[in-house]
């Protein structure tokens, strides 16, 4: 079945408050074969406001948590999606 790679970096290793905070995941399919409606969660950190979401997939915002659907991941493709929020 599809193999999925996610690597999620923070654009800060220290966190102040209200600063705008930025964190940016690749998605990567590494199976022989395409992969088809991805469902991808990241919850965000406590007392923490959505701002934006910047990329070319479907994004929400549920119960704290980033959901990005991926309708379809070819073999051997990458997509990147930015998530940005603040701390309260």
């Amino acid at each position: 079945g599809p193999q999925l790679e996610v690597e999620t970096k923070a654009n800060t290793d220290k966190i102040k408050e209200f600063e705008e905070l930025t964190t940016t995941s690749k998605i990567k399919n590494t199976a022989p074969i395409d992969a088809k409606n991805v469902v991808i969660t990241m919850p965000l950190p406590g007392n923490s406001k959505y701002i934006k979401t910047i990329g070319k997939i479907a994004s929400r915002i549920e119960n704290n948590n980033a959901i990005f659907e991926i309708e379809r991941l070819e073999v051997g493709k990458e997509i990147e999606v930015s998530l940005y929020f603040n701390l309260s």
